[in-house]
């Protein structure tokens, strides 16, 4: 294992159980430059940092990308971010939605949407989300790494869908892996 990565050892309590993962802060962009033009990944990673200082700016730009990419997961994500930046929550929630109906596999869309139907108090919709697994490695069998914001993201909600059903000790568990890593 090299620096980047991180081996979160398995978690096991008389309430909870969580296996092993291992985490990294390297950011993978292989599925990126299998979807975009060199020249559209790299105006998409400006894109993404533009997001972050002007989200205003960003969004003619990211609306105008999609349309190149229908309905791709990481523009939709963006688009969801951006709007809720400007403090647009119908809009970024049609975008959340919109990205989890199109890209149920995806990791961000399936967080992004389960913390839309906690907002909605439809916690019932979670577990089918999720098909019924609560922790990365068995979600996505075929994964050896999860990138840290993947992970946190993940437990943040799990920590409050179980909060949510009454299962505290499992929620205290989840969110204490999220203040460790």
């Amino acid at each position: 294992m090299d620096k980047t990565t991180l081996l979160i050892p398995e978690q096991k309590t008389p309430h909870f159980f969580l296996p092993a993962h291992k985490v990294t802060w390297n950011q993978d962009l292989s599925h990126l430059k299998t979807n975009f033009s060199s020249q559209d990944l790299k105006f998409f990673l400006t894109l993404h940092e533009k997001a972050k200082s002007n989200p205003k700016k960003a969004k003619k730009e990211a609306q105008e990308l999609l349309k190149l990419y229908p309905n791709h997961p990481e523009i939709l994500n963006l688009l969801s971010f951006i709007y809720l930046s400007l403090k647009k929550r119908k809009k970024s929630q049609h975008f959340i939605r919109e990205n989890y109906l199109h890209n149920k596999d995806y990791l961000f869309a399936k967080i992004n949407y389960a913390d839309l139907c906690l907002l909605k108090n439809k916690k019932n919709e979670i577990p089918k989300i999720f098909n019924g697994i609560f922790n990365l490695k068995e979600l996505y069998p075929k994964r050896k790494t999860f990138h840290i914001s993947e992970f946190r993201g993940f437990m943040v909600l799990m920590g409050f869908y179980h909060l949510s059903i009454g299962e505290k000790e499992k929620a205290v568990c989840y969110h204490y892996l999220c203040l460790l890593y």
